[in-house]
Order: C-alpha cells, then sequence, then structure tokens
C-alpha cells in the first residue's frame, strides 16, 4: 500500500464580482481522506514522463457482489476490474478489444440488479454479469470509433423497448436494445470542415427524448423511439472553429420543468430547456468539460484549472475556485464537499464556499472522476493503481 499524501494548499474562490484570498488551511483539516488501501491495476511503461489514466470508477453492491460493494474499474490497459470495496482485492477481471475510460452503468436500477453496462474505446457495450464479470451480449460497433463517454439507459430489463444510448468519436449517437446490444437506429452528424477540439461528451435521458452534442456546437433532441429530432439548440452562433460539445449534458429540475447544461468549448456553458430546446442562462468562457448537478446546483469545470458552483434555476454563480494546476476535471459532490481531480491530484472543495480544504496525491496526480459511496471515496490514480480512500 502506498502511503498518501495529504498536502495543505492555499486556494483562491472567485464571487461574480471580485476575487478573495484565504489564510492557509489549517491543522483540523489536513486529515479529510486516509487510504484504506492501494492496488496496483497495471505497471507504468518505462519512462513514462507524464502517465495519464482516465478510467472512471463504479461502486455497486448486490446480492452478486460482496458484502461491502463491489468497484467496478475501467483502464487503459484494455481491461475492466471487479474489487471488493472494503479491502481492495480484485474479485475479477475482464479483458477487452480496448482501452476503457467511461464510468460503468450499474443496471440494477433498470431491472437486472447483478448486471452492468461497459463502453470501450474498442467501439463496443458490453454488459456483464457483476458476480464474475462474465459478458452477457457485445454490441456490435455502434460507430466507425471510439466511445470516451457513459451510455444512458432508459426503460427496465424485459421491455422490448428498453434500449442504451451510447455516442461515439465519429460524431454518432447510436440506440441499442438493452435485450440484446443490437443497433435500433443511430444518427451521424457531419464533422466540422473548420476546427474542432477532439473529444465526445455522452448523452442524457428526459422523459422521451435522448439529448446529445455535437462538433459544430449543436445540441440535439431525439425521440428515444425512433431517432427524430425533436428540436436543435445551435450553440455555436457564428463561430466557426473550437465549438465542439465536448460535454454529456447534465439535467437538473427547475420551477419550469427540466434543464439540460452543456458546453460549447470555444463559447461557454449553456442551461437548455429540455422541453423546448430554448435557452435558459449562458456563462461565456472557454473548455468547460462535463459538469455535475446537486441539489439545485450545477458544478462545471474548466480544463484550465477552474470549478464553477452555479444556480441551476438562475444561472447565478455562487462561486469560482481557481486552481494552481491548470486542469480540473468533472467532480463527484457529497453533503459538505465536492471533489474535484485537478490533474496533480485530488482537491477537496468545501461546498459552501469553494474554499479548497485539502490535496490529496499519490505523486502521480488524478485526472479521472472519482466515485462517491458509503464514505468512501474511489479514486484512479495516473500511476496505474487504484485506492480506496477514507473520507472523514
Amino acid at each position: 500500500m502506498r502511503t498518501a499524501r495529504l498536502a495543505g494548499v492555499w486556494a483562491g474562490a472567485c464571487a461574480l464580482a471580485a476575487c478573495s484570498s484565504f489564510a492557509p488551511i489549517e491543522a483540523e483539516h489536513e486529515r479529510r481522506l486516509a487510504v484504506e488501501w492501494a492496488t496496483r491495476l497495471y505497471e507504468l511503461e518505462p519512462l513514462a514522463y507524464h502517465p495519464v489514466e482516465e478510467g472512471q470508477p463504479l461502486f455497486v453492491a448486490s446480492t452478486a457482489t460482496p458484502a461491502g460493494g463491489l468497484v467496478v474499474v475501467p483502464s487503459k490497459d484494455r481491461k475492466v476490474r471487479g474489487i471488493e470495496a472494503a479491502t481492495g482485492r480484485v474479485v475479477w477481471e475482464v479483458a477487452t478489444r480496448g482501452p476503457n475510460a467511461a464510468r460503468p452503468v450499474d443496471l440494477g436500477p433498470y431491472g437486472a440488479p447483478e448486471e452492468l453496462l461497459v463502453a470501450s474505446f474498442d467501439g463496443r457495450v458490453y454488459r456483464m454479469n457483476q458476480r464474475n464479470g462474465r459478458i452477457l451480449w457485445m454490441s456490435e460497433h455502434p460507430g466507425t470509433s471510439g466511445i470516451s463517454a457513459s451510455p444512458v439507459v432508459s426503460g427496465k430489463v424485459g421491455d422490448k423497448d428498453a434500449k442504451v444510448f451510447v455516442t461515439s468519436l465519429d460524431n454518432r449517437i447510436t440506440a441499442l436494445s438493452l435485450e440484446t446490444g443490437k443497433k435500433i437506429w443511430d444518427h451521424q452528424r457531419q464533422q466540422m470542415t473548420e476546427l474542432t477540439v477532439s473529444g465526445q461528451g455522452g448523452a442524457a435521458v428526459v422523459g422521451g427524448l435522448v439529448i446529445a452534442g455535437f462538433s459544430d456546437g449543436a445540441l440535439v433532441a431525439f425521440s428515444q423511439e425512433d431517432g427524430v429530432t425533436a428540436w436543435s439548440a445551435d450553440l455555436a452562433g457564428e463561430d466557426k472553429q473550437f465549438v465542439d460539445i465536448d460535454t454529456t449534458p447534465v439535467a437538473a429540475r427547475v420551477k419550469d420543468g427540466t434543464i439540460v447544461v452543456a458546453g460549447s468549448f470555444s463559447r461557454g456553458l449553456f442551461a437548455i430547456s429540455a422541453e423546448s430546446g430554448t435557452v435558459v442562462w449562458t456563462k461565456k468562457g472557454e473548455g468547460f468539460l462535463s459538469a455535475a448537478a446537486d441539489d439545485g446546483m450545477i458544478y462545471a469545470p474548466q480544463a484550465n484549472g477552474a470549478l464553477w458552483a452555479i444556480e441551476a434555476e438562475t444561472g447565478r454563480v455562487r462561486w469560482i475556485s481557481r486552481f494552481d494546476t491548470g486542469f480540473c476535471g468533472t467532480p463527484v459532490v457529497s453533503r459538505k464537499y465536492v471533489f474535484a481531480p485537478v490533474g496533480e491530484g485530488l482537491a477537496v472543495v468545501d461546498r459552501g464556499s469553494g474554499r479548497e480544504v485539502v490535496r490529496w496525491s499519490d505523486g502521480r496526480g488524478v485526472r479521472a472522476t472519482p466515485e462517491l459511496a458509503y464514505g468512501s471515496l474511489f479514486v484512479v490514480g495516473n500511476g496505474g493503481l487504484a485506492y480506496g480512500l477514507g473520507v472523514y
């Protein structure tokens, strides 16, 4: 087991009008995280200068998992592993045909409590058993390119109309049968001829719609049944370069219905009515990444190292926290804290003020979104290790 390095750091949080400075972090904050276990996933290549691991773990608990639950870990070594959440013991390991990064999907809420979905850069979706990782079906290539974002599910296992929606790097959204993995419909938009930023966000299911963004700056809502376009919102405006929507739309309930929040790389962050496709509010800025939504708040990271806390209803900015690493990825949120991967480590940010109270690192850093469950934080580090951290 590797010893955690808990370092107090100075952090700034910006309000709408101006930035404020905070005093150094006090000793009472020095033990917010403690390493409970560390498991080696793979060895780094020789002379690895700046390794990056983007595999996002998932916690599941069912009759098929150990008593304390299972952490399902995708990784770039073309493996998916089931790790005992309490001890870090590898329970099973399954090979895919490509690297893996997307967060798996627990099928328990959809009527299959002992199963899960995994999407891979090999362009396939795998339906697996949680007990041993056995592959129940493997989809045909939904597109001609890899899958970097988590699938979304609509319906229940046993329902003939239940579907899995997946986006791929060839600017395509595909609907698969949840029962068989066979393709039902797909929609591909032409890639931009002007400069774009390589990447692909996922999709969001809202009512009878599935909503996804594309490289031309279009956020599009499709009918889940047949893929017919319900509405399309042009987030690019008059711009032609770097307008890609590389973020996964995140849904949030507001007084007048539901909004979805997504970012165009060069144009900023947009809240769009899920019912009509009209713009509700916007925030200017470059490089917004996929956000997290919780209890009426949107927590939106920027690739330049900023994290915004925004009221979903009004678009009012509560705070902005800026990190000295020049990167911030999609966070997870607890009652007290926002846990954000910041490249060189994992930042623990006070949810009310935006003040960074602790930064944790194993020396190689963290870029992947962690998983939070029952007082534990599960993290996949850039050095090829998975960690179980106690949150105190």
